[in-house]
């Protein structure tokens, strides 16, 4: 799409990243209009993420965008549902280990 705010932002998958990223795919496309959505800690000024904001709004890359946006909050929703599966799976072997007790999650560590 031709644009370069990955070159003001330093986390893209970020809150602020997120939401400039959620307003394009839901049709946004004047630069001005993402800055309230920005964290006050992007360092850049509001002229040089105006400049950054501004593209090639073509429906392919559009599509491509939708489509990234939406793989990477399944994969990150895959990842929470390991971590809590692991979880799961360490506290019952922690109360084996422990012969039957519940174990804290800070002995676990």
């Amino acid at each position: 799409m031709n644009i370069k705010f990955h070159t003001v932002i330093r986390d893209i998958t970020g809150q602020s990243g997120m939401a400039v990223l959620e307003a394009i795919i839901n049709g946004e496309r004047n630069a001005e209009h993402f800055l309230p959505l920005l964290n006050y800690r992007i360092k850049a000024d509001k002229e040089t993420i105006i400049k950054s904001l501004e593209g090639n709004w073509r429906p392919e890359h559009l599509f491509t965008l939708k489509q990234s946006v939406l793989m990477y909050k399944m994969y990150r929703a895959n990842i929470e549902n390991c971590k809590a599966e692991m979880v799961h799976y360490l506290d019952r072997l922690g109360a084996k280990a422990n012969e039957g007790g519940a174990v804290s999650k800070t002995k676990r560590r």
